[in-house]
């Protein structure tokens, strides 16, 4: 068992708290449904061989998921007209992003490397639609992000629009390895570091969710929050 772990401390629980409150019982019923299929990969990903194949290249880091309330619920008065939400997550698979797949092997990358978006489909897919802009990220374009993913989720009945944007930190597909190190998360907090705007200033956002571990332990855990 992977054993390095943060939980989300006193602080943060309240402001997570403060979110869900804000943004209602139904929507609360979504988003903490979307936090359970981070965390179902989460605990799939972190026990799995992945972090073994691919340990000698990035020795050290920490493998990390996280899920932010994001946007105008931050930081602007009244009902918005939708809920932003961030998965962000250094996830990285050997096969696939550091030994590259062929053109035509395309349908294959996406369905084997992208769990979350499949695990997406399969848990929200009868009772929301489900549309993807963009595609589906290698690397986060840091700051203005220009090639982040966005996943809009739209009840077909009751509750608002989810746009959720899914960042990761692998290089692109056939990139020589090493071509965008600068761009790998090292960690949750080099993560949070590197998520800013023009100008440096940290992007709002409240933390919901988090999952890590040392790449170098055999141990770790996960926790939800509610």
């Amino acid at each position: 068992m992977r054993k390095t772990y943060k939980k989300l401390s006193l602080e943060e629980r309240i402001v997570a708290d403060n979110f869900f409150e804000r943004i209602g019982t139904t929507d609360s019923v979504v988003v903490k449904k979307l936090i359970k299929v981070v965390n179902s990969q989460a605990r799939c990903y972190l026990f799995s061989r992945e972090i073994e194949k691919i340990a000698p290249y990035f020795s050290g880091s920490e493998l990390f998921f996280v899920v932010y309330g994001i946007g105008g619920n931050l930081t602007k008065p009244g009902e918005r007209p939708d809920i932003d939400i961030m998965i962000a997550t250094n996830m990285r698979y050997k096969k696939g992003f550091m030994d590259s797949f062929e053109t035509e092997n395309d349908f294959l990358y996406e369905y084997r490397m992208e769990p979350i978006w499949r695990r997406i489909n399969h848990a929200f897919g009868s009772k929301m639609y489900i549309d993807l802009k963009g595609e589906l990220p290698d690397n986060y374009n840091l700051g203005v992000t220009q090639g982040k993913c966005i996943i809009t989720l739209t009840p077909r009945t009751a509750g608002r629009k989810i746009d959720l944007i899914y960042v990761k930190s692998m290089i692109a597909k056939g990139a020589e390895f090493g071509l965008h190190q600068d761009k790998f998360f090292v960690s949750e907090e080099d993560f949070r570091s590197k998520d800013v705007d023009v100008e440096g200033n940290p992007l709002p956002k409240v933390l919901l969710y988090r999952s890590n571990t040392n790449i170098s332990n055999k141990s770790g855990r996960w926790s939800v929050w509610w």
